[in-house]
């Protein structure tokens, strides 16, 4: 098994990088929202906004839930982490209004809980049995160490450059691991069985 166990198949790799791409865009907003907050002059306003992003998270969830997505798995983690990171990315254009702000950042928490489910149903495909804890355990692992790497990132650039460059570095971030997770699908897409094979007697 190894030092890094279950961590080392090629499918579980996969989606520990979905895990950290969405928590690097996470953290981004999370740094983002209350600086554009603070320079508007209610603070308070930054976890309203976080709260509202994550009602509305759920919300989205319970739809997801109900619908039956049009791509397969293996291809569904880059597009919706691609879409997050470019919804993300777009809030950079709002600047200082918060009425923008809030706007895209609702459209981007629509995404949240349908990635977060993905990736679940994804490890169910890539881990084998019996290993499925220590899959989940490595992709919370990767999903934690995205925020703090994302918080402390644009935290650092919106002290120099403003709360846009905390929006936009997230989401590029988000968008070039969406671009990872596209090389790689492969490794969650479905075996496909070889047609029988006809005996003529």
């Amino acid at each position: 098994r190894g030092m890094i166990g279950v961590l080392a198949r090629p499918g579980v790799l996969t989606v520990a990088v979905a895990g950290l791409g969405f928590g690097v865009v996470v953290g981004g907003v999370e740094v983002g929202v209350p600086a554009v907050a603070a320079e508007a002059g209610s603070r308070i306003l930054g976890g309203i906004l976080i709260s509202a992003w994550s009602v509305v998270s759920v919300l989205a969830g319970l739809v997801y839930a109900t619908r039956p997505w049009p791509r397969p798995l293996h291809l569904r983690l880059p597009v919706l982490l691609g879409t997050f990171g470019v919804l993300v990315a777009t809030m950079a254009a709002a600047g200082t209004s918060l009425v923008g702000l809030t706007i895209v950042m609702l459209v981007a928490g629509v995404v949240i809980t349908p990635q977060v489910t993905a990736q679940s149903l994804a490890l169910e495909v890539a881990t084998p049995a019996g290993t499925a804890t220590e899959a989940f355990g490595w992709v919370i692992t990767a999903i934690t160490l995205g925020v703090a790497a994302g918080q402390s990132t644009t935290g650092w650039l919106v002290e120099r450059a403003g709360p846009s460059a905390a929006f936009l570095a997230g989401g590029v971030a988000g968008v070039l691991l969406a671009v990872v997770l596209w090389v790689r699908r492969n490794t969650l897409a479905p075996a496909v069985r070889p047609a029988p094979v006809a005996v003529r007697c």
